[in-house]
């Protein structure tokens, strides 16, 4: 991670709660490529299990992790399909 990347994460970064350990937070954030990125354990070691698709904006589909689904869709405003690189199966989440 870069100096810009390392600024971007801590002015701008998203904080998301755990979706399996509820006391535990990771940061999204966007990087220098434009692409979000974020500190979660799936991220790190393997740039995300999901191919992520928003509803009504192709154009920011990216490779990811739950947790850059859940700040896609929740800054588009729009339900985010993930799909799971390894099987194939998907789910859809919507934005509160």
């Amino acid at each position: 991670m870069d100096e810009i990347e390392k600024v971007n994460k801590a002015l701008f970064g998203r904080k998301v709660r755990s979706f399996t350990d509820k006391g535990r937070t990771y940061t999204v954030y966007l990087g220098k490529d434009g692409k979000y990125k974020c500190t979660c354990p799936d991220f790190i070691f393997r740039k995300g299990s999901y191919n992520i698709f928003p509803e009504k904006h192709p154009e920011k589909a990216q490779r990811g992790c739950k947790h850059i689904a859940k700040v896609l869709g929740d800054t588009l405003g729009v339900k985010t399909i993930l799909v799971r690189r390894s099987t194939g199966m998907g789910y859809v989440y919507r934005p509160r």
